[in-house]
């Protein structure tokens, strides 16, 4: 096995690995934001938003293992902000589906606002700064 190869692996794994992490940060804040919220009659039952969020785990799962495979490309401006579209689009489907339930029932609206989300909260993250 080639080094290029090991290293594509090792970083598709490192990959893997923190945005398992990042899916359990955010799958934690969305089940204590979505119990502290709850009230009323139309309150969102805790045990479909958890099973929902959970499977939002693997979505961050394989965003991380795409963003490490694709690191490479970051040394271009182009590179480093596609990637960091892919990381907030990533993020765009929970915090979106907190707000409007499972992505498969999203209205033409609700794709809409996610499309947005992800396209004006990139360069938030993009945008290079001086150190």
């Amino acid at each position: 096995m080639s080094s290029e190869s090991s290293a594509a692996r090792d970083r598709v794994e490192v990959g893997a690995f923190f945005g398992f992490l990042a899916g359990l940060v955010v799958f934690g804040l969305v089940v204590l934001w979505t119990f502290l919220t709850r009230s009323g009659p139309d309150k969102s039952p805790l045990q479909a938003v958890t099973v929902l969020h959970a499977w939002h785990i693997l979505l961050y799962v394989v965003g991380g293992a795409v963003l490490g495979y694709l690191w490479p490309i970051r040394r271009t401006a182009a590179g480093r902000w596609g990637l960091w579209f892919l990381a907030t689009a990533t993020g765009a489907v929970s915090v979106n589906s907190v707000t409007y339930g499972p992505l498969w029932n999203w209205s033409l609206t609700e794709w809409g606002h996610y499309s947005l989300m992800a396209i004006l909260f990139t360069p938030v993250f993009a945008w290079p700064h001086r150190r």
